[in-house]
């Protein structure tokens, strides 16, 4: 999926609890624009059609909240840090690295598994892309370091492909059935007792874990 030509700013659909922009502390340079999509038809195929690596599209069903894509945008941003210093002090190669779109993606998930978590977040298969679509997903689109309007074009494109329609982020903290609350326990491998140290809450233990995740 390529960006519309940049400038030509297509009238903002967008519902403004639907969006907002993360910054970063250790990383002043560093931005992080998100808005939230529902009914999103066809998000395997989006996902499969992005051409810049500024931009990547997460699964909002398995997302807690805002904090838990803020904490794992920060352990990108460090991770992508010290893997390009290591290149460098090897003299090695990173054309292979993962952008800072993606990597933020896998630090989200609930495993090590990379594969494993760009399947089920990031609606990126390795066979069928197709397999999944017909069903209406919530997405969250993600575009680092991107101007507003260059953010905008790219969600009215998956907005045109898609079918989708903005949607406030307080989605992502809604009371979830007991279905979804299974799913997400399974997703990112949770005990009971992570559950009860984080006195009975389900975002606080699903957060806990995106954090320590990696020993950076």
């Amino acid at each position: 999926m390529g960006l519309l030509e940049h400038g030509t700013k297509q009238a903002d659909r967008s519902d403004p609890s639907s969006k907002t922009i993360l910054s970063f502390d250790l990383f002043p340079d560093q931005k992080l624009h998100l808005q939230l999509l529902s009914g999103v038809s066809t998000p395997h195929k989006a996902a499969s059609q992005i051409s810049s690596t500024r931009f990547s599209l997460l699964d909002a069903h398995r997302i807690v909240s805002i904090g838990h894509v803020a904490i794992a945008a920060q352990h990108a941003l460090l991770r992508t840090k010290n893997m390009k210093l290591t290149m460098e002090n090897s003299n090695g190669n990173n054309k292979n690295q993962r952008s800072l779109a993606m990597e933020t993606i896998v630090c989200a998930g609930g495993s090590s598994h990379v594969g494993n978590v760009l399947r089920d977040f990031a609606f990126l298969e390795k066979k069928d892309t197709n397999k999944n679509e017909g069903n209406d997903f919530a997405v969250l689109v993600l575009g680092w370091n991107c101007t507003e309007i260059e953010m905008t074009n790219f969600v009215n494109e998956i907005i045109r492909e898609g079918e989708g329609r903005p949607t406030p982020l307080s989605y992502l903290s809604r009371v979830r059935t007991k279905e979804e609350e299974t799913d997400l326990i399974k997703t990112f491998k949770l005990m009971k007792e992570d559950i009860d140290a984080e006195s009975s809450s389900l975002e606080l233990a699903i957060i806990t874990r995106v954090a320590t995740k990696y020993m950076l």
